[in-house]
């Protein structure tokens, strides 16, 4: 068999790689043993998947069920433009076979596929850091230890609850192999070939990430190319050759970033246009959530040793447990000083980028990065992918110790030297931990590697090269003693609800949508809300729809008691779609406490194109209905509290009419409406009001209110039920009398909702027809998003959109019915999209060229002596 393998080393090499897989492949499953016997219901997970990541990916899923790509996302936050958005990932070549593989369309078929798909990335990043190892010369268990050392970290197995690191992640070690075999090759030609096949590789990975991870992506690249090249510097035939080569190297890199940003272009090009909209271009004032500056020493210190509490449990600074610290002090002393020099400095500058400014490589990466950052730390990621490789030097540096007698003894000194400062305090660190109750496993099993360790030092020839088979396994023992209590309290569902699993929704046809107090959620069964959350929103419709004590604050999410509690807008106009509206005014939007009728007045920048009559309010405080509506009854309505400890909880029965002096409700299904309550007082008060839809459950907060002492009137927009509950909640702030004197519905026959029929929903376009009733013009105001790419027709002929009510749309329409198209289409996709696929496919053809020149010239002359030594024969 032996010589079976030393005869054909490639079939020997490829055994080991299926080897390394199936090992790799097993701890991610014990790992990850939880997820694999979890429930339907608790597959969804915490964080970022349960309000994120699954629901916009079960959005795109949908879609692409109906036969389109969801360019545009109305579902929440009043309209997002999805394509630009890198956590979409609408244009990742492997999350779009995901979506188109699977064999049922549902929430629960998404989550499966899912959890599938992030195994697949964790696998590929595991296996990829082996065969990085194995280029590099490392042994099979070294080259194990390196995989294991990062995948199983407690950082990396973080990341399973956020795709966009690992989508990104899992290319980088296949693109530092052809980075390595680029500067490895002699000839041009092949130099070039590789340089094309690690752009087409960059371009995959940009498509699959979010842009601060293909920074650091880019970061870690350059580092390792400039690094590795540096380690080959005595190599060559003279400064000219020398000189020769790194231009040539250079061009290629040029060459590689070029293909990737073109290949990307399909996403660059929206996101480009998307930044000036957001809170994340280059000088934006972003908070940071994650901030490693901002610790101490121990915390730091302790972060690297244990897995750190849920304080800081979702960005820090966290290794692989003490075995891994070990072996990589081992992997310094390490004959091949260029290859410890290589990893070892990249680490740092990774470390650094990690830290942020003021340190210099950090500064540095800041000063060219087009976008504001919310946590420097995730440079942190990728800096364990070369103290892996560290710690894989470690082992291979244990296993021929022996025949290095001069370094025995500082190797052993420094191992002792750093399991002291680690595992003596670890016990008190970790009994009682923090949030983990992990056993005493954490400890013993490091413990019974620094022993192997030692053991290997002073051991020879097999018997250490067994020891060093160990080590892996060690090293996954310990991670496991960590992760089997870490994996299900980082999964556990936090929320008390169940999502939606099942399948059978539709895009809605009803000119409603209202809020939810797990933002996104919604999407999993296709209900339109206000309220949302994304990282990449639009700033302005962000301020707008926030809370008025919020909207200056930079929160990717808006809770669902913000656009109504806090901002009269909620269930004043944002309840709907579309309103239909005699009358403009270019007067600035009213405050978030300010009411006026949506159902008589839309707010343009500039005056429609047709005679829309212009409408000026009344001076002082609008009402939130027109002047005509009319009065319905709610029985029961006096109400008192006396004593501000026990506040008083009042639930007032009402049904909208359906039909109110020949108008009737539209598909919204109720006529817009206002709360009025009476009441009189001689304390300030808080008055909440929650209204609760009697057919579906659905349970929306009301305008809060703060009246102070005397009589006065209290009015709260409603948002569309035909029939609900208002429980009204009255918290007095001193000692006194505050009554609820009357309460009724003021129901608004201006509403025009009956003659907007909404005929076509999707994610890119709408379709309604409207009829315009009398004989002047209306203004069809689009509750949805202002953004570039939206054209509209009426009746078939292009028609101007304005801007409306501060951030939306809206166009004006004549006498008469019409057929009228919202549509999204977005210039910057269609450009960026075509540019992508000729890049890739020029870049396959060049390098298809390329490649075979180059066989054929291999052909016919001897293949010149390779740049590198031979890997070991004594390696397995």
């Amino acid at each position: 068999m032996r010589a079976c393998f030393s005869q054909h080393p490639r079939l020997r090499e490829a055994l080991l790689a299926l080897a390394a897989l199936i090992i790799i492949a097993g701890a991610l499953a014990l790992t990850f043993l939880h997820v694999l016997r979890s429930g339907p219901e608790d597959i969804a997970g915490r964080y970022d998947i349960f309000r994120y990541y699954g629901p916009i990916t079960f959005y795109l899923d949908f879609c692409l069920s109906q036969g389109e790509l969801p360019l545009w996302n109305p579902m929440v936050y009043c309209g997002l433009p999805n394509a630009a958005n890198p956590q979409a990932f609408v244009f990742y070549p492997l999350n779009l076979l995901r979506s188109l593989l699977l064999p049922s369309v549902s929430p629960l078929a998404t989550n499966i596929s899912l959890v599938i798909f992030v195994g697949l990335h964790l696998l590929a990043m595991g296996w990829g850091t082996w065969l990085l190892a194995r280029a590099h010369r490392l042994s099979f268990p070294a080259a194990l230890v390196a995989a294991l050392a990062w995948v199983c970290s407690a950082l990396i197995v973080r990341r399973a609850c956020e795709y966009h690191f690992l989508y990104t992640m899992a290319w980088l070690p296949f693109l530092l192999i052809l980075v390595k075999a680029a500067i490895d090759a002699r000839e041009a030609r092949l130099k070039f070939a590789i340089a094309l096949a690690a752009g087409l590789l960059f371009g995959m990975a940009i498509l699959g990430g979010f842009l601060q991870i293909v920074n650091y992506l880019g970061v870690t690249i350059a580092f390792y190319a400039l690094l590795y090249r540096a380690s080959l510097a005595g190599e060559g035939r003279g400064w000219r050759a020398a000189l020769a080569r790194v231009g040539v190297e250079s061009v290629c890199f040029a060459t590689m970033l070029a293909v990737a940003g073109l290949i990307a272009l399909v996403l660059l090009l929206p996101v480009t246009e998307l930044a000036p909209f957001s809170t994340r271009d280059k000088g934006s004032s972003v908070s940071m959530y994650s901030d490693l500056m901002a610790w101490d020493i121990k915390r730091l210190y302790q972060s690297l040793v244990i897995y750190a509490g849920p304080q800081w449990e979702t960005e820090t600074a966290r290794l692989a447990g003490v075995t891994a610290i070990l072996l990589a002090v081992a992997g310094c002393f390490h004959r091949r000083r260029g290859l410890v020099a290589l990893f070892g400095l990249l680490a740092y500058a990774l470390i650094d980028c990690g830290f942020g400014p003021p340190f210099p490589i950090a500064s540095l990466v800041n000063l060219v990065t087009p976008f504001s950052s919310s946590a420097y730390s995730r440079g942190f990621d990728f800096a364990l992918l070369p103290l892996g490789m560290l710690a894989g030097l470690g082992v291979d540096t244990l296993r021929d110790a022996a025949t290095r007698p001069a370094a025995r003894r500082f190797l052993a000194v420094a191992l002792l030297y750093a399991a002291g400062v680690t595992l003596i305090p670890l016990w008190g660190w970790t009994h009682p931990h923090g949030y983990l109750p992990v056993s005493g496993l954490v400890v013993l099993i490091p413990a019974l590697g620094l022993l192997l360790m030692l053991a290997a030092i002073a051991l020879r020839g097999r018997a250490a090269g067994a020891i060093a088979f160990l080590l892996p396994f060690v090293l996954l023992a310990e991670t496991l003693a960590w992760n089997s209590v870490f994996v299900p309290w980082m999964i556990a569902r936090h929320l008390n609800e169940t999502p939606p699993l099942q399948a059978g929704h539709q895009f809605p046809q009803a000119n409603r949508r209202g809020t939810d107090p797990i933002p996104n959620r919604t999407l999993y069964s296709m209900r339109p809300a206000i309220n949302g959350v994304d990282p990449l929103h639009l700033a302005d419709m962000r301020v707008l729809v926030s809370g008025q004590f919020r909207e200056k604050l930079n929160k990717r999410e808006v809770r669902d008691w913000e656009p109504t509690a806090e901002n009269a807008r909620g269930n004043l106009f944002l309840k709907r779609f579309f309103w239909l509206v005699p009358a403009w005014d270019d007067a600035p939007l009213p405050g978030k406490t300010d009411l006026f009728p949506p159902t008589s007045v839309v707010y343009l920048d500039e005056a429609p194109a047709l005679d829309v009559p212009r409408h000026s309010g009344p001076g002082g405080t609008w009402a939130s209905v027109s002047e005509r509506a009319i009065r319905v009854e709610i029985p029961g309505a006096a109400a008192q509290v006396n004593d501000p400890a026990t506040p008083l909880r009042s639930r007032f029965l009402f049904t909208v009419p359906e039909t109110i002096e020949g108008v009737s409700a539209g598909s919204s299904g109720a006529l817009h409406s206002a709360l009025v309550l009476h009441y009189v007082g001689d304390t300030p008060a808080q008055v909440d009001t929650v209204f609760v839809d009697r057919e579906d459950g659905a349970r929306t907060w009301g305008l809060r209110h703060r009246p102070g002492r005397g009589a006065g009137v209290l009015e709260v927009p409603v948002p569309d039920m035909r029939a609900g509950t208002a429980e009204v909640t009255i918290k007095p702030e001193k000692q006194g009398n505050f009554r609820l004197t009357d309460a009724y519905l003021a129901v608004d026959p201006e509403d025009r909702d009956q003659n907007i029929a909404i005929r076509d929903f999707s994610a890119n376009r709408m379709a309604l027809s409207v009829e315009v009733a009398g004989e002047r013009p209306s203004m069809l105001v689009f509750l949805d998003a202002w953004y570039p790419g939206w054209t509209a027709w009426i009746n078939g002929e292009p028609a101007r959109i304005q801007r409306a009510n501060g951030a939306f749309k809206a166009i004006a329409l004549p006498p008469g019915t019409h057929e009228v198209v919202f549509a999204f289409r977005p210039r910057s996709v269609y450009i960026g999209l075509a540019i992508s696929l000729l890049a890739a496919v020029g870049a396959f053809g060049a390098m298809a060229v390329l490649l075979i020149r180059y066989r054929r010239d291999q052909h016919r002359r001897p293949s010149p002596a390779p740049l590198l030594e031979a890997p070991d024969s004594a390696q397995p």
